[in-house]
């Protein structure tokens, strides 16, 4: 729990916590080299839908302390 806490409140601190989405999955992440951008096809597990998105830029935060 001390990790969480200490990055809620960082995520808090730096105003980035509306961009955190917890309890969603990656299927995919895709280049597009034509577009410039990335395209992902994201599972949110709690709702059980499957949303697409893209963006610019992709940091790959993946649960190495789970």
């Amino acid at each position: 729990m001390e990790l969480f806490d200490y990055f809620k409140n960082l995520a808090g601190k730096y105003g980035v916590s509306e961009f955190v989405k917890l309890n969603h999955r990656i299927n995919s992440a895709t280049w597009d080299d034509k577009r410039g951008k990335w395209v992902f096809d994201i599972a949110d597990l709690n709702a059980g839908v499957t949303i697409k998105d893209e963006a610019e830029l992709f940091i790959n935060g993946a649960g190495f302390l789970k």
